[in-house]
């Protein structure tokens, strides 16, 4: 599996925020439906102004060891918005990986094989902050295998 290094200063990520365990993870598809049925989804684009992340976020926020995931429907922006929840995301070194093909399923496998080999031999070591799904504004959910990038912050061996 190809991927690519990114080196991308600080930013935000402005949005909702939920928590998940890993019974209630199939809740998270349903979540961005709503959203996007509401129009918070539309509303979050408008906030989106950091150029290298122009789309939707899922971010998986990293805390101590627990059952719970914190998981945020967000958008990057230069600074914090009130009427949105925020996370800030520190300059860093990123390796972004294509998930490719049904979603969640193949988000989840892309997760699987850079946890579970990838980080073995890379050259690389995960920094405990936040993994991001990066959704472009040019992405089609409809075609048979959709892209989704994923974001992972790194520091070098």
């Amino acid at each position: 599996m190809t991927y690519k290094v990114v080196s991308l200063g600080a930013f935000y990520l402005s949005g909702l925020k939920r928590e998940f365990t890993t019974e209630t993870m199939g809740e998270i598809k349903p979540l961005w439906d709503d959203l996007e049925q509401n129009g918070t989804l539309a509303d979050l684009q408008t906030l989106n102004d950091v150029d290298t992340l122009k789309g939707h976020i899922g971010a998986c926020i990293k805390t101590e060891p627990s059952e719970h995931l914190s998981y945020l429907i967000s958008v990057a922006t230069i600074e914090p918005h009130e009427k949105y929840e925020t996370a800030y995301i520190p300059a860093s070194e990123w390796v972004v990986f294509d998930a490719i093909g049904p979603i969640p399923t193949a988000i989840q496998e892309t997760f699987e094989y850079i946890y579970g080999t990838w980080f073995k031999d890379a050259p690389f070591r995960p920094l405990q902050t936040t993994d991001l799904e990066f959704y472009p504004l040019d992405m089609y959910f409809e075609t048979e295998n959709p892209k989704v990038e994923i974001w992972i912050p790194v520091e070098r061996k």
